[in-house]
């Protein structure tokens, strides 16, 4: 990874990314998953996202307590993980 590049990815400055333009064009099903007590992403990122997401099949779950990178949180990251393979079962994209 150059820096450039790293730069475009986490530089609020310099990032040529922006989600919620990509988010406006997602056309399959979307989980967006925030985390309660995340220190990394702000709670008004996740509901940005699935607010401009203009899919039919759109969810989004919060997970009380969790932080980023549910370091110590075998709770919160179990809750993730049933509740990210519960939502791709129900749709069909995995099976149990």
């Amino acid at each position: 990874c150059t820096l450039r590049s790293w730069l475009s990815q986490w530089s609020i400055d310099d990032a040529r990314a922006d989600a919620l333009a990509c988010a406006a064009r997602i056309t399959v099903p979307l989980l967006v998953i925030e985390n309660g007590a995340d220190d990394a992403v702000p709670p008004s990122h996740p509901r940005r996202v699935f607010e401009a997401a203009t899919t039919s099949d759109k969810a989004l779950h919060l997970i009380d307590g969790a932080t980023h990178y549910y370091a110590g949180q075998p709770s919160q990251l179990a809750a993730a993980g049933s509740m990210t393979i519960d939502w791709l079962v129900a749709r069909g994209l995995m099976t149990a």
